[in-house]
Parts: structure tokens; C-alpha cells; sequence
């Protein structure tokens, strides 16, 4: 059973909204005081094993005693449930998102142990063949209602007569539209929900979120569950640390937990550095950093805000904070949703346009390096990301005004509050979000045979498809020592003029 489970399985239960994640969530889970399910917006195939007569108005929670009691949210918009909630009185003791109950490393290997039949080769099963094959890579075989063919995709095809007997002891993920009719005819075949069967979208989630969750690791364990969390990807540029952990240490607030991560590898000399900070250390086996970045937060279960940050970047006094209110101040006072804050950053495809602009250096960097335009490092203008030359420019070099990251911040944080929104993919090196985010998103994609950047795709990805805005506060900047291209040449400018990096 899962943590969130054993927290909640005492208490008062109701149910937002019914359909498949609703069905397989009370397959898995046994809810002794359960209530009722509310749900103003169903449609007839969601009404899988849940009749009509059971289902309330929202309405009905308004005067419902809010003591012990729990929400479990299994609506697609979220967002709206939760401030129905809100206005009617819940705090976030008295509410989860449904699939936080599928955080469960146990189930995930359980199924993953079984054999394991699909029931359906259509448009679902395309959808999540990626999906399917990192997190089952072996299927025994598939069924359908409607037996035409005696292969698929080199596996055997059962008939659902076939498969009563064939899979009596296997374990079914359900991929098609068509829940309710095969829930159905799988209650009546005798299987039972969440035991033998689930959604391919449920299982999907299980993946995303419990894949990590029995990886291999190492945790030095100094967390004070506060509401805020720092984790740090480290342990590959260890000629920055004597730059980036003193600053780290006099501006980070003293109310954040922080969590050195390495991925892939174990440094003895970072071990010591938390222990002298006090700060936690975590080592993961495999070496994937959005594995290694989903077990730092997880293992953080109280932290609410979540820095994540490169063992590149330079902070500066007052960062942490300016992030935090220009989150909070977005989200209130404007029309936007925040998918993540982030500083301005000197050498980055977003924040170099900013700060030129800002600090009237425009015409210097166009009679050196050409036009002067947003980038993504990817397609087009890729100077900023490629020139070792731009990346000096952007730390001073020839740029009287832009030569001292500490003066830069305290210019920023003079000017009234700004902020502006960037309509294109953003670099996620130094990044403020929240732990809803995270879990809506699935979390970070642990995928087997990609690492460096999917992390930053998935994040812009989820950001886009779902209308929550990326946010510069441009009250605040933040030093990046330079990208990939770059490092050697930026390795040799830093040891040159270490002043323009270490802590004042």
C-alpha cells in the first residue's frame, strides 16, 4: 500500500467524478468509511461500475462536516475541482489528486512480474506504445472482442472466450475506449478490478510515477519537512562547487530543505559538503536525471515548492525569494496559470535577450555576434548556446554593464515588480514549480534509452498542452556558467576570473 493510502484509509471518503480512474482506484483500494461520489459532468460510458442514483452534486459538500474527511479527485480538470473545493471551505488536508494513490513501487513490480495480456490493438494501445514497451517490455499476447487475426506484432491473439482460460492467472491492461463494456465482461469472466485488470491510462500513470521508486540509491537523510525544497543535480563540474555551494549556502533560505542529487554516481567529497551544510545528499544508481530529480522530490513528501537547480548556476542574495512571490503573485493577481517560474539567466536562449535589453547592451552584442533574437537552442540563432565567445560576452567581457552578477541583481531587484511570459520552449536549469504540477504531469519521464533534455521537453510539453504559462521574474538573475559546447573554453575563462563567480 502506498503512503497517501495509509494517511487517508482511516479517514471519511468521497469521490470527485467517476469514470476509469475512479473504477480502478477502488479496484486497488479498500475505503472503509466511503460516502459517497460527487460528479456534476459524467457521461453515460463513465458510469462503469457506479450507478446513476449514487452520484451527488458538488452542492452536497457545502455542508458537510470537513473533519477526517478526504476528497479524492478523479476529474480530468483538477484545476476546477480544486477551487470549488477552496471556495467552499477545504484546505489541502481535506483533498488529494487520485492519481497520488498510484505511487505504489510494490504494484508496479508486482504486475511487472506477471504475465501480462493487452485487451486491444487499436488507437489506445498506439497511443501508449511507447509507454507499454518501457514499462512492459514483455507482453505475452493480446486480446480482442472481436477475433479476426491469429497474430499482432509477433504475439499471439486471444479470442475473450480464449481468454477465460488462457488468462486466469495473468494480468490484463485494458487499451480502448470501450471501459465500461469490457469492465463488464471481465467482472463477469471473473476477474477482479485492480487485482487482475486495470486501464491502460491507470497503468500508464502507475508507470510513470513508480518506475523509479525501486531503483537503487543512497540517501543521507537531514530533511526538516519544510514547505520548500531545493534539489541540485550535481557531481560532474566539480571546479564550480567552491563558487556555487558557498553562494548556495548565504542565500538559500534557512526554512528550505535541500537535496544534493548526483545520478550515476557517488561523490565522497559532496557526502561531506551536506554533512558539513546539513543539507541532504542522494546518490542513484542508474544515471538518469529525471529519475534521480522524481526521487528527490518523493522522498520530500512535505515539500510543496520545488527548486530545481544545475550544478552550474550561480544564485544570487534574494533569488529564492523573488521566484516564490512572483509565483505566488501571478497566480493570484493575473489571468495566468503557472506552469514554472525561472530568473533571468545571462547565457540562455530566453533570458540573454531580457538582460541586454534591460541593461541597454543590445547594440554591443549585435555589432559582435549579429541579430539579436529569443532562441531555443535548438533551430535557429545558436550563438548563445554554441559561441564560448557569447557565453564571456554574457559574464562581461567586453560588457562593461552586465560584468558583475551581484550589481546585476541588485539593479533587478530595485526596479518595480516585472515579469513577463515566454511563449517558447525554456531551458529548466534553474526552475520554481509546484508539487501539483509535478504529479499532473506525470511526474519527470524516466524513459531507458534518454536522458538529458526530456526532462526540459516533458515540462514545456505539460506547460503548453495544458495552458500553464512559463513566468520570468525579472526582478532576479541567476548566473549559468555556459552550455555543452561551451564548457571547455567557460572551464578555462572561469579559472581566470574566479572574482566574477565566488561569493563576494
Amino acid at each position: 500500500m502506498t503512503d497517501i493510502y495509509e494517511k487517508i484509509k482511516g479517514k471519511r471518503i468521497v469521490i470527485w467524478g467517476v469514470g476509469r480512474l475512479q473504477c480502478d482506484l477502488e479496484g486497488l483500494y479498500s475505503f472503509s468509511d466511503f460516502l459517497y461520489y460527487v460528479d456534476d459532468s459524467f457521461q453515460e460510458k463513465d458510469l462503469i461500475c457506479v450507478p446513476k442514483e449514487r452520484i451527488y452534486s458538488p452542492e452536497k459538500l457545502v455542508k458537510e462536516d470537513k473533519n477526517d474527511l478526504v476528497v479524492i479527485i478523479c476529474k480530468e480538470a483538477q484545476d476546477d475541482v480544486i477551487s470549488s473545493l477552496v471556495s467552499m471551505g477545504y484546505g489541502k488536508e481535506n483533498y488529494i489528486l487520485g492519481q497520488e494513490l498510484l505511487f505504489n513501487g510494490h504494484l508496479y513490480e508486482q504486475i511487472q512480474k506477471q504475465k501480462v495480456y493487452i485487451w486491444g490493438t487499436g488507437g489506445s494501445y498506439f497511443n501508449r506504445e511507447r509507454e507499454i514497451r518501457e514499462y512492459l517490455p514483455e507482453v505475452a499476447g493480446f486480446i480482442v472482442t472481436d477475433k479476426r487475426e491469429e497474430m499482432f506484432q509477433g504475439r499471439e491473439i486471444l479470442s475473450k472466450e480464449e481468454a477465460v482460460d488462457r488468462c486466469r492467472h495473468s494480468f490484463i491492461i485494458v487499451a480502448s475506449i470501450y471501459y465500461k463494456d469490457i469492465y463488464e465482461e471481465l467482472v463477469g469472466m471473473g476477474f477482479r478490478p485492480g487485482w487482475d485488470f486495470l486501464h491502460l491510462e491507470t497503468f500508464v500513470t502507475l508507470g510513470n510515477q513508480s518506475a523509479y521508486l525501486n531503483a537503487g540509491y543512497q540517501f543521507d537523510d537531514r530533511r526538516q519537512g519544510q514547505n520548500e525544497l531545493l534539489v541540485v543535480l550535481a557531481g560532474y563540474k566539480e571546479f564550480v562547487w567552491e563558487s556555487v555551494f558557498p553562494r548556495l549556502r548565504a542565500y538559500a533560505p534557512e526554512d528550505m530543505d535541500i537535496c544534493i542529487v548526483t545520478s550515476g554516481l557517488t561523490s565522497n567529497t559532496l557526502k561531506e559538503l551536506c554533512k558539513r551544510y546539513g543539507w541532504s545528499y542522494l546518490s542513484t544508481e542508474r544515471n538518469n536525471v529525471s529519475l534521480a530529480v522524481n526521487l528527490a522530490v518523493w522522498l520530500h513528501p512535505e515539500g510543496e515548492y520545488i527548486y530545481k537547480m544545475d550544478e552550474d548556476i550561480f544564485v544570487t542574495e534574494g533569488v529564492f525569494e523573488t521566484l516564490k512571490s512572483t509565483y505566488l503573485k501571478v497566480e493570484e493577481d493575473s489571468r495566468y496559470s503557472v506552469g514554472f517560474v525561472a530568473p533571468l539567466i545571462p547565457v540562455h536562449g530566453y533570458g540573454y535577450v531580457r538582460l541586454l535589453e534591460i541593461f541597454h547592451s543590445v547594440e554591443l552584442w549585435e555589432e559582435r555576434f549579429g541579430r539579436l533574437k529569443y532562441s531555443d537552442c535548438f533551430y535557429h540563432d545558436l550563438t548563445i548556446w554554441k559561441s564560448p565567445q557569447a557565453a564571456r560576452f554574457m559574464w562581461g567581457e567586453g560588457n562593461p554593464k552586465m560584468n558583475n552578477l551581484d550589481r546585476m541583481q541588485k539593479v533587478l531587484q530595485e526596479r518595480p515588480f516585472q515579469y513577463s511570459i515566454c511563449p517558447i520552449r525554456h531551458g529548466i536549469g534553474f526552475i520554481l514549480f509546484h508539487r501539483e504540477n509535478w504529479m499532473k504531469m506525470g511526474t519527470f519521464p524516466v524513459q531507458e534509452y534518454r536522458n538529458m533534455g526530456v526532462d526540459e521537453e516533458w515540462m514545456c510539453g505539460f506547460c503548453m498542452m495544458q495552458a500553464r504559462v512559463i513566468v520570468i521574474a525579472e526582478n532576479a538573475v541567476a548566473g549559468h556558467l555556459g552550455y555543452g559546447e561551451q564548457n571547455a573554453e567557460m572551464e578555462r575563462y572561469y579559472q581566470k576570473h574566479k572574482e566574477r563567480f565566488l561569493l563576494s
